[in-house]
């Protein structure tokens, strides 16, 4: 078994399933998961870096899935909520579900509580917006909605505007996290706007931390723009598979 060491992972949820095929495949024992993005407090920590292996993602998601199909929900809801210490705590508690031990040392007492409470805030929220989100007609008739979530919860929406609005073409944006899924009938796709490539020059508060100002202001671009013309290869990551099991590069959809 190798030392406690960090593993440092892209921020997706494939990266973290990837990590915990990797823990347990290597024997790690694992001090820490953390997103790349905060790998700079790692500076005089043993660390590893996690390269995303879908392959070996699917592998942990259809392992657990086996064993707990309710769980397995959770933790990609818990995983959602963005709550830093969570990866850490959803490796455990992925640990202790495959391998059966009740080891109250890597998971303490309130560590399922905290996942199923945020599993059920994130699935809350979720259904807030789906209730609430009145898309809007752009320039050229494609729908869209922003929304400014406390969770990452766009990848839990798609299902429902497929479904929705299976005829028509949309967009939702999640303008916190600068990313957005783009439908157009024959698939969705995952795409990022910023706003040197759109030639904004008038919106320099883009990254004000005061309510709404990125929503708003994203909102009101979109609204006066041909989003099919803004949507063209230049900022299409990738397509995403509709299916829940299914796993593609970057963020999913369900």
């Amino acid at each position: 078994m190798e030392k406690d060491i960090y593993l440092v992972y892209d921020g997706t949820f494939n990266g973290f399933l990837t990590a915990v095929y990797i823990a347990f495949d290597k024997q790690i024992d694992v001090r820490g998961i953390i997103c790349k993005e905060f790998q700079q407090n790692l500076l005089f920590s043993d660390s590893q870096i996690i390269i995303t292996n879908i392959e070996y993602a699917k592998k942990v998601w259809y392992g657990v899935h086996k064993i707990n199909p309710i769980a397995m929900k959770t933790i990609y809801f818990a995983f959602l909520s963005e709550a830093a210490d969570m990866p850490l705590i959803l490796y455990n508690y992925i640990r202790k579900i495959v391998l059966k031990k009740n080891d109250r040392t890597n998971f303490p007492e309130g560590s399922v509580y905290k996942i199923y409470h945020l599993a059920e805030l994130v699935e809350k929220k979720k259904r807030r917006i789906e209730s609430s989100l009145k898309l809007q007609a752009s320039k050229d008739g494609v729908l869209y909605g922003v929304l400014q979530a406390e969770y990452n919860i766009l990848p839990l929406l798609t299902k429902f505007y497929r479904s929705t609005f299976k005829e028509k073409n949309w967009l939702l944006y999640d303008s916190e996290r600068n990313y957005g899924l783009y439908y157009h009938q024959k698939g969705v796709q995952l795409v990022s706007f910023h706003k040197k490539d759109l030639g904004i020059s008038n919106y320099s508060s883009f990254n004000l931390q005061t309510d709404n100002t990125q929503k708003l202001k994203w909102d009101s671009f979109f609204k006066n723009e041909d989003i099919n013309a803004l949507v063209s290869g230049q900022y299409q990551t990738h397509a995403l598979n509709p299916s829940q099991l299914t796993y593609e590069h970057g963020r999913e959809a369900v």
